[in-house]
């Protein structure tokens, strides 16, 4: 089993792959798009692994990494990654809200938070889970 950060680079060399043709004909960017494409599913599904399905719709749930930062304050900002599990199905934040998330530490330099990437998305997939019936 893949971890998160070796899935991400994954994607982010497909993806980077794709920016450098993705001006060219369609036999030349897509290709390197449906890589892309695929890299970033599989990042989504390895980050909700082991999530319940929605209690809702019974859709499998995705996972999200969001970047989070303060910023520089006498030369110093501190960075965080906040991962989120939830159904794209039916989501609705204004009625019970059944999103998973948990936070990594927080960090000066954003790089330190790879280490805590498979530990907080279990975290997240653990909230998901417990608010959706797993």
């Amino acid at each position: 089993m893949k971890s998160l950060v070796t899935i991400r680079s994954e994607w982010e060399a497909a993806q980077q792959a794709y920016d450098r043709v993705a001006h060219m004909a369609r036999a030349e960017w897509e290709p390197a798009h449906k890589k892309a494409v695929a890299l970033r599913d599989e990042l989504r599904a390895a980050i909700a692994r082991g999530a319940v399905p929605c209690s809702r719709c019974g859709q499998q749930p995705v996972g999200l990494r969001h970047i989070r930062a303060q910023l520089a304050r006498q030369n110093t900002s501190v960075f965080w990654h906040v991962f989120e599990i939830g159904c794209i199905n039916c989501f609705d934040p204004d009625e019970d809200d059944r999103r998973g998330f948990a936070n990594t530490p927080k960090r000066y330099d954003g790089k330190e938070l790879d280490q805590f990437a498979d530990e907080t998305a279990a975290r997240a997939v653990q909230e998901w889970n417990r608010l959706n019936g797993g």
